[in-house]
Parts: C-alpha cells; sequence; structure tokens
C-alpha cells in the first residue's frame, strides 16, 4: 500500500512539473528546446510580435523543488516580455539560461516559417 502510494505521489509531482502552461495561446505554438542543469528542457511558445504571449513547458529534467519551480516561474513571468527582458531566477540559474535559450530557439522557429 506505502510503495503504491509513493509511485501515485511521484507520478503526480511529476506530472505537475511538466505540465507548466503560462499565458494564452492565441497563435501558432513554436517549439524550442536547450540543455538545463540535467537535461533537456522542451518548450511551446506562442509570441505576439516579438514578445512572448504564451509558454508551455512540455518536458523537463530538473529538479522538481528547485528548477521545476523556476520553471514555473519563468513561464509566467516572460509573459509580455522580449526575449531580453526575461530575467534569470536566482539559484537556478543552469535552468535560467536553458529556458531563456529554448524560448529563443522557439521565437527564431517563428522568423524561418514566417
Amino acid at each position: 500500500m506505502k510503495k503504491q502510494f509513493l509511485a501515485t505521489l511521484g507520478a503526480l509531482v511529476v506530472g505537475l512539473s511538466i505540465g507548466t502552461i503560462a499565458g494564452e495561446d492565441k497563435g501558432t505554438l513554436y517549439n524550442g528546446q536547450a540543455k538545463g542543469l540535467i537535461g533537456n528542457i522542451k518548450i511551446a511558445a506562442d509570441f505576439d510580435g516579438s514578445k512572448v504571449a504564451s509558454v508551455r513547458v512540455l518536458e523537463h529534467s530538473e529538479t522538481p523543488a528547485l528548477g521545476g519551480e523556476a520553471l514555473k516561474k519563468l513561464a509566467i513571468s516572460s509573459i509580455g516580455k522580449e526575449l531580453s527582458e526575461v530575467d534569470s531566477i536566482a539559484g537556478a540559474t543552469y535552468t535560467s539560461n536553458g529556458f531563456k535559450e529554448a524560448l529563443e530557439t522557439a521565437f527564431n522557429t517563428k522568423k524561418i516559417s514566417n
């Protein structure tokens, strides 16, 4: 019973840390990927001109308590900002840099496809 509870709890934590969505999708989502501290950070983003309209963190391997929380904050705080205006989260530098690089990759994909 205890093992089943822990497995369910673990799946819930992973699901919550991966499904971060910020903003409202208004158009086409562009994928971006970059290396974080532990592994790749994969996002889908929508842009309103040169500003971030929405971000979905699709997948990451960062620690849930630090990197996962940083990704949630980054996704929310990036809405309405240009790429150069997206801040880093103190104590999660590699995760922040990976998020920003993935966002830049998504934006460059947008520029190529338009």
